[in-house]
């Protein structure tokens, strides 16, 4: 299979860069998620807590409070709606980072629960890598890679983008923190609003400065404020394959 990504010369600081290989699938969510995909994710997320041995105490609870929940029960109680649905969607919300080129050579800042490369745990949470460590992921190796850029940035606006990214390395990987304002932890997607929010009071998701709920990684490439410059030729991010 051809692995599909963009010239690593035609990166820019301030870019985004999304992964994401044929077997993934990618929902579209903007924070309040379809009731049907709600439903499936619900459901399977009570029979994973089922079938597994060591599931947490904490998820135990979780998976008996929510089986009989219907959706109007999540949407009316945010704190353990927010839990369950960072608990079972992370897999399918996909990913984005931010590029920052150093002396010709692109490095990604990003925010993830883990990092491993050749079976070795890296840093959790902020961090930084080089593009080609990032690609050298276990979990990138077989992604094909979407490029995009903030329209009209110009090049200091693509370096405090990713001053503002850079400030928080070494904050931990926090699904659950849909705020955002809170800067206390990130996922992905949040950390790539909050540098666009704070660097150019540019708000990716469209919302403007009331904007302070979960943002997708989809969303942000959707945003009619991101120029898309790579699509891998026949794929579509919010698709499953193809």
């Amino acid at each position: 299979m051809t692995i599909l990504r963009p010239d690593p010369a035609a990166l820019q600081s301030g870019d985004l860069v999304w992964p994401r290989a044929d077997d993934q699938f990618v929902y579209y969510l903007d924070g309040v998620p379809q009731e049907e995909a709600w439903r499936q994710q619900r459901d399977a997320f009570v029979a994973g807590v089922a079938a597994d041995p060591v599931a947490s105490d904490g998820d135990k609870a979780l998976a008996g409070q929510v089986r009989d929940w219907s959706y109007a029960d999540f949407v009316s109680f945010p704190g353990p709606g927010a839990r369950m649905q960072a608990l079972v969607n992370r897999p399918w919300v996909g990913h984005v980072g931010i590029v920052d080129v150093r002396d010709g050579v692109p490095w990604v800042i990003d925010a993830t629960p883990s990092r491993r490369r050749g079976g070795v745990n890296g840093p959790k949470g902020v961090a930084e890598q080089t593009y080609e460590e990032w690609l050298g992921d276990d979990s990138h190796l077989q992604s094909h890679v979407w490029q995009g850029r903030l329209r009209g940035i110009d090049e200091a606006g693509g370096s405090a983008m990713v001053a503002a990214a850079a400030a928080q390395i070494g904050k931990p990987y926090r699904f659950f923190r849909f705020d955002l304002d809170d800067a206390s932890g990130f996922y992905c997607s949040k950390l790539v609003w909050l540098a666009a929010w704070d660097a150019l009071h540019i708000s990716l998701d469209g919302g403007g400065a009331a904007r302070r709920f979960w943002v997708s990684p989809l969303q942000l490439m959707r945003s009619d404020r991101v120029e898309m410059l790579y699509v891998p030729p026949g794929r579509e991010y919010g698709a499953f394959g193809h």
